[in-house]
């Protein structure tokens, strides 16, 4: 029973630090579909109305 119970928190151990690594590598300016940013905001903000403005000229 331990070596199971053992087994799912390494498991869990294991998706929490993989989610974390995950988050950190997140490019400067990142915004997921929530809304979170990772750098300035204001600076995402920007680049994706500058994105949006290239998107529709071509």
């Amino acid at each position: 029973m331990y070596s199971v119970v053992a087994g799912i928190g390494g498991f869990l151990l294991l998706s929490v630090a993989g989610m974390i690594v995950l988050l950190l590598r997140a490019p400067a300016g990142y915004q997921d579909v929530d809304g979170f940013h990772r750098g300035k905001p204001e600076d995402a903000a920007r680049r994706s109305v500058e994105e949006e403005d290239d998107r529709r000229a071509g």
